[in-house]
């Protein structure tokens, strides 16, 4: 039951991501408001480094702290890749004043997100814990 909650979990956020990135280009969020791309990376990095961290501890015997770290790592890789893609396809330039800026800001917002999902898996990890120690006894 409780990998079923967390799967329709999981799906809720993404639609919600692809909702709010289908949006910031339908109706131009991205460019009005600066804040929007904002939302976007940290629900996104939340999203990747949640889904990480669940396959981790369901397929590895890590500790808490190596799990996280691999979560972590997942969202800064992921979050630079994206930065390069956003750059391939033109969205951003070199020249423009605000790049350097942007793109550490996207990523400061993807580590807020993946740090959100750390403390939220932690505290998930922990009560399946306690319950399968209650059902043991």
């Amino acid at each position: 039951m409780q990998r079923l909650n967390t799967l329709i979990f999981l799906l809720i956020v993404v639609a919600i991501i692809a909702t709010l990135h289908l949006a910031g280009f339908e109706f131009q969020f991205y460019w009005r408001l600066y804040w929007y791309d904002r939302i976007v990376h940290t629900l996104s990095g939340f999203w990747v480094t949640f889904v990480t961290l669940q396959f981790t501890k369901k397929y590895t015997q890590a500790d808490t702290f190596k799990i996280a770290s691999v979560g972590l790592a997942a969202i800064l890789i992921i979050g630079i890749l994206w930065e390069f893609f956003e750059y391939g396809i033109g969205a951003t330039s070199l020249s423009d004043l605000h790049f350097v800026s942007n793109s550490i800001g996207d990523l400061i917002c993807d580590i807020a997100g993946g740090i959100i999902a750390i403390v939220m898996s932690i505290i998930i990890f922990r009560r399946e814990q306690l319950w399968n120690n209650k059902k043991l006894s």
